[in-house]
């Protein structure tokens, strides 16, 4: 697991009170559109992200390490 990994789930285990592992689903942390749109505006606080409307594509946990990565990726370019 890397640190982006590990902060993701430190961070939706503190906010969202769920245990969680790189593979766990995003459907199983039971957010309505509301919830959602919250918790990903925290996100994008946390990592100093900005998201498209693709993120709502990403399945797992690992996945959505991976498209945080990604935008950090284009952002220091």
């Amino acid at each position: 697991m890397d640190s982006i990994e590990t902060e993701l789930i430190m961070v939706i285990e503190a906010r969202l009170r769920v245990n969680t592992t790189v593979s766990s689903k995003i459907s199983e942390l039971n957010l309505d559109s509301i919830k959602t749109a919250d918790f990903l505006s925290e996100l994008e606080d946390e990592f100093d992200v900005r998201f498209d409307q693709d993120v709502f594509e990403v399945e797992t946990i690992a996945d959505l390490a991976a498209y945080i990565r990604e935008r950090l990726r284009e952002t220091s370019q």
